[in-house]
């Protein structure tokens, strides 16, 4: 894994033609959970990480035409500051991102996200984990549609 650190701006500017995951995900825990469960499952992309829902949006709002567009998109409902579906909502309305996949994370199975229509309904939701193997269990089926080709092993 490739973990992007440069200047938000900068973030989805590359030249390599690796898959491209954004997680934003404001617990330290469980975006280093995220990490681990993609090197161990032999993930070779590009991964970026947006602590803070506001570093996001402003990358949202920096996109040109040249920008990479990822391959998949995480965002963890309960984000201070803005909730998933806020973030969905606005990643909806960008027309670079409009119809990247969308998996929102939530720590117990939001019963809610079932009624979601349009815009503000995630293409898939997964429920995290705090156990290696549960959450590893938990993320393949977002790889399995979205990425089969990077199928976790």
């Amino acid at each position: 894994i490739h973990l992007v650190c440069l200047p938000t701006q900068y973030l989805l500017y590359s030249l390599m033609e690796s898959p491209k995951i954004i997680l934003i995900e404001d617990s330290e825990a469980d975006s280093k959970l995220f990490k681990l469960v993609l090197d161990m499952s032999g993930y070779k992309g590009i991964f970026a990480h947006f602590k803070e829902a506001s570093e996001y949006l402003s990358m949202l709002q920096l996109l040109d035409a040249t920008a990479q567009i990822p391959d998949l998109i995480f965002i963890d409902y309960n984000i201070p500051q803005h909730n998933g579906i806020e973030l969905l909502h606005q990643t909806r309305k960008n027309p670079f991102f409009q119809h990247v996949p969308v998996i929102l994370l939530s720590g117990h199975d939001p019963e809610y996200l079932n009624d979601l229509k349009g815009i503000s309904a995630p293409d898939m939701w997964l429920e995290k984990s705090f156990e290696f193997s549960l959450f590893k269990e938990n993320l393949q089926p977002a790889f399995a549609t979205f990425l089969p080709s990077y199928a976790f092993s």
